[in-house]
């Protein structure tokens, strides 16, 4: 402990001290000299001597950190002029000798450029474009000028610019070479200079270089693609161009022709974004060539491709579900290497994303799963065909939840699935249905929660439990409102199928009973409640209320089907049964009854047919003049309205009376009960 003790005061202590230990004769600072006058300041002997002067080695290294940054080692250190046979370094250093011995220097811009072009890479352009004169070359002064006058200091690249736009013939080579050298110097990331080099590409347009001069042209043409690149840029975040608008601007087409294949792109403007297919090869063309092609047209490239590697997937798994063959691990593992071969031979099918949706069909329900590469694609797809045939030939149990995620299973097809191949997802399915056995009992965010944490534990027993895992996933979420929604379908009305309003009102109190109801989300079984109550107050003779869901997009299909409710079946000339629904039917009734009731026939079945039919659709263009013929109806009193509350001779049935007293009972905060009812037989 004595010892541990000893050893903390010692780091204290060391703590205490803060930087280096005072230095004898060295300069103190106390707070009493700031207010000293700068004469005895002056005074004040000093502390040490002057700074010693950077050696020609210390500048050289300074000038290449601030003149040569993300030059390499090599570039610097190894890389020789192809004049002098020194380094960059050697260069810099022997003209910082000369300075440092009292020559004049010669630092600045156009020292630094030259530099820049001399020790460049054997790749760059300057060094690649290389003058071919012929016999009696003679420079053209003008061009010879402007670009001394572009490496003055600052550079003035106007009579360069004016040069561009006025030269009337066809330079010769070398010519061209000295004014491409001048124009790869641009710093195309820069507003003013890439104007001067979309005045380049003019030049080159304008007087054909790139068909003249092939070769030179040729080591110019990446550069000119970053041109094009970075004006299309500027110019889609300024104006907001679709790549058809631009590349149709000015003379752009004819640019882009200098880094691609001029039909091409005029076959590609010819047709509308939507009509892709007709060009489908002329774009893998030019998106192959051109970054900017690319830039431009490779989302649609794109898309072609992987709609066409999604219909070779669906069509060779087809295939192999109707082959009629006995499907072992050994012919899936050979249909799936056959359908990736198949999509490498497709054209772009290697620009495509790695990552995509795959859309496995498990019973004829489609499950979306995102996947990482074609390969895991095919499997998960294969893995939904496999496990369907396996749960229709009863080699595989069906999951815990698949009466309510697979409500009308499809047939898949004819092959023949090898039981042994069911047996790890049989397994797997079993110790998972034992697992949520309670599953009623959960709630949607419990439920979610088991999904993902029981997924690694399955997949150690069956490599494709992602099928599974997609078929719990949809329980929750979107796929179980619009399951829901399709549920609630089935019990309404339609063209083929006719549902009575009080039917349909008990079929949804059934529905809410169900699995399909209770794992949906609360958002769609709240709007499903609503209908319920719409329907029960409209076989009450009451008026709906529904707000909630008239505007709901989702549930626009089951609003549309509630015009099949109002459903009148008339005859056409040749004798035929016809229905009519929703409006067409009350406005034929309508007209019926309109003429029925000045012939003083009854129209009671029509008049609540109409009453219905405007609860359900009250934005009837006529409906104002059906309500009034309908409060015409009720105002008359007509022998069919008088003789329908009793029986022929006017007198009320026992069932009627049933009803007043039953109607009666309700009253009990007026008139006693059993007062009534001997009051109503008095009517008997």
């Amino acid at each position: 402990q004595a010892i541990w003790l000893r050893a903390s005061v010692r780091n204290q202590g060391s703590r205490r001290r803060r930087g280096p230990p005072p230095v004898h004769g060295a300069p103190t600072f106390s707070f009493a000299a700031m207010g000293r006058s700068s004469a005895s300041a002056k005074a004040a002997p000093k502390a040490a001597a002057a700074a010693p002067t950077k050696t020609a080695a210390q500048k050289t290294t300074k000038t290449l950190y601030d003149h040569f940054q993300g030059w390499t080692n090599s570039a610097t250190h190894v890389r020789v002029s192809p004049t002098t046979g020194k380094t960059l370094r050697d260069t810099i250093y022997a003209e910082w000798e000369r300075v440092l011995g009292g020559g004049k220097p010669r630092w600045g811009t156009l020292y630094y450029q030259e530099l820049r072009e001399e020790f460049a890479a054997e790749c760059s352009i300057t060094r690649r474009l290389t003058p071919d004169p012929p016999p009696g070359f003679a420079p053209d002064m003008n061009l010879l000028r402007a670009l001394a006058a572009c490496k003055a200091t600052p550079p003035k690249r106007g009579p360069f610019s004016v040069w561009l736009q006025t030269v009337a013939d066809r330079p010769q080579q070398p010519t061209v070479v000295a004014a491409f050298r001048e124009a790869a110097k641009l710093r195309l990331g820069c507003k003013k200079q890439i104007l001067f080099a979309k005045q380049v590409l003019e030049f080159v347009v304008r007087h054909s270089i790139d068909r003249h001069f092939p070769d030179t042209w040729c080591i110019m043409k990446e550069w000119a693609d970053r041109v094009l690149l970075q004006l299309w840029i500027s110019a889609h975040s300024s104006h907001k161009y679709s790549p058809r608008e631009w590349a149709m601007l000015e003379d752009h087409t004819a640019m882009l022709g200098l880094v691609a294949d001029l039909p091409a792109v005029r076959k590609v403007l010819a047709v509308q974004d939507t009509k892709w297919q007709t060009v489908e090869a002329e774009l893998a063309i030019i998106t192959k060539s051109s970054k900017v092609c690319q830039e431009l047209w490779g989302g649609a490239s794109s898309d072609l491709t992987a709609t066409r590697v999604d219909a070779v997937i669906a069509q060779r798994i087809t295939q192999l579900a109707n082959s009629g063959q006995v499907l072992t691990k050994l012919i899936l593992l050979d249909a799936k290497q056959k359908i990736l071969a198949e999509i490498a031979a497709l054209p772009n099918a290697g620009a495509l994303d790695r990552k995509r949706q795959s859309v496995g069909v498990y019973r004829g329900i489609e499950y979306t799963r995102s996947v990482d590469g074609f390969a895991n694609d095919v499997s998960f797809r294969i893995a939904c065909l496999v496990k369907s045939l396996c749960v229709e030939q009863k080699h595989l149990r069906a999951l815990w939840c698949e009466d309510v995620v697979v409500m009308k299973p499809k047939s898949v097809g004819d092959a023949v699935v090898d039981a042994a191949l069911a047996a790890p997802a049989d397994l797997a399915r079993k110790s998972c249905g034992v697992k949520f056995a309670k599953a009623a009992e959960l709630t949607t965010e419990s439920l979610v929660e088991l999904v993902t944490n029981c997924a690694s534990s399955y997949l150690a027993v069956d490599s494709d439990w992602a099928v599974e895992q997609c078929m719990m996933a949809s329980l929750t979420g979107t796929d179980a409102g619009s399951r829901l929604i399709a549920a609630t379908l089935e019990e309404m009305p339609s063209e083929t199928k006719a549902v009575d309003i009080q039917a349909a009102a008990l079929r949804m109190q059934w529905l809410a009973t169900q699995k399909v109801y209770q794992f949906a989300g609360t958002d769609t079984q709240a709007k499903c409640d609503c209908l319920a109550r719409g329907f029960g107050r409209i076989a009450d003779g009451r008026a709906p209320d529904f707000t909630g869901i008239s505007g709901d997009e989702p549930f626009r299909p089951v609003m549309t089907r509630l015009q099949y409710f109002v459903r009148i079946e008339t005859k056409d000339n040749a004798g035929q049964v016809v229905p009519k629904f929703g409006a067409d039917a009350l406005f034929f009734g309508y007209e019926n009854a309109k003429t029925d009731f000045e012939a003083g026939k009854h129209v009671h079945g029509w008049s609540k047919l109409a009453k219905t039919y405007m609860f359900l659709m009250p934005n009837t263009a006529y409906l104002e003049e059906v309500q009034q013929f309908l409060a015409k109806i009720d105002s008359k009193e007509m022998p069919a309205d008088s003789s329908s509350a009793g029986n022929k001779k006017g007198r009320p049935t026992k069932k009627n009376l049933k009803r007043s007293i039953s109607a009666a009972s309700d009253c009990e905060d007026e008139v006693d009960a059993k007062a009534l009812k001997a009051a109503m037989k008095m009517f008997e």
